[in-house]
């Protein structure tokens, strides 16, 4: 909560396209482009020296470099004051994905097509029009997503061996790097999965995982999930765009080995754009889905 004049955020490590989306009492403002040097950006506050509710988050996301930005600090001008809200949410979602899952291509158009040009791809995504974030902010949840475009759960769209993937990284403060987190001090109750388009991606045809090294890769992170919050409820989810797709038989048979749901959301041709992602109405069908499974089974 602030009032009373502009807060000025300080960051460093942006490349001048990453972009905070900035919100005022659940409204949202136009975004701010990260700099590409350490710089001072402001959020404007309305004049009226009343508090409103200021959220900001990271609106895109960038496969090479997304992982450098950082926050340093925060000032307020003369008279401005803020008061951090006094607790969060008591209901906590974790969701786990891939590119689907951070709003890759959310600002973008049907039909289906592809682009080549990265800048042009970064300026249409959007994390606060991708399903985690719709189905949070249904639910009145605080929520976290761990999820990368590009991988998967045995491996990623450009390597097939196994080394990388979503289960090497999802325990990490910053993807990639980073000192494993203390699972005692976020807890989530409900985790949300969607990965598998990666590992069998047809980029890569010959090179994707048979069903059993895919089964056991999915079965790792299911089991390190448990470990770390037993009892957690676990919904493994299938985005069928159309017709299913052959691999979604593989997640059903890991969700009935060990135990978790299977949900299925299902799209048109319609709600699919760039790169055949889901565009905001896609995002909006699937957080509908969620919405319904999940709607009286959490904490208040």
């Amino acid at each position: 909560m602030a009032k009373g004049g502009p807060v000025f955020l300080s960051l460093e490590g942006g490349d001048g396209r990453f972009r905070l989306a900035v919100a005022v009492d659940d409204a949202r403002r136009e975004d701010i482009a990260c700099p590409a040097v350490p710089s001072e950006v402001e959020v404007a506050l309305p004049p009226d020296g009343l508090n409103h509710r200021v959220e900001i988050r990271l609106a895109n996301e960038n496969n090479q470099t997304f992982d450098k930005i950082r926050f340093t600090g925060l000032r307020t001008a003369p008279g401005c004051s803020l008061e951090i809200p006094s607790a969060r949410p008591a209901r906590r979602l974790l969701f786990i994905g891939d590119s689907f899952t951070v709003g890759y291509g959310a600002k973008a158009a049907a039909p289906p097509h592809s682009a080549s040009d990265q800048n042009e791809k970064m300026l249409l995504d959007d994390t606060l029009q991708a399903y985690p974030f719709l189905v949070a902010s249904e639910l009145k949840c605080d929520h976290h997503v761990v999820a990368r475009s590009g991988y998967g759960v045995h491996c990623t769209i450009d390597d097939g061996s196994g080394h990388e993937s979503i289960r090497n990284h999802w325990r990490n403060g910053i993807f990639g790097g980073g000192a494993r987190v203390d699972s005692t001090l976020w807890v989530p109750e409900t985790v949300v999965i969607r990965l598998g388009a990666n590992d069998f991606s047809t980029i890569r045809k010959k090179q994707a995982p048979s069903p059993e090294q895919f089964v056991g890769a999915f079965g790792e992170l299911l089991a390190g999930l448990r470990e770390d919050h037993p009892g957690i409820r676990i919904i493994v989810l299938v985005i069928e765009k159309g017709a299913s797709e052959f691999w979604h038989q593989h997640v059903e048979a890991v969700a009935t080995a060990h135990g978790t749901e299977f949900l299925r959301a299902r799209v048109t041709a319609g709600e699919l754009g760039l790169d055949w992602h889901l565009t905001a109405a896609g995002h909006r069908k699937v957080a509908e889905t969620l919405v319904t499974a999940l709607k009286g089974s959490l904490n208040d």
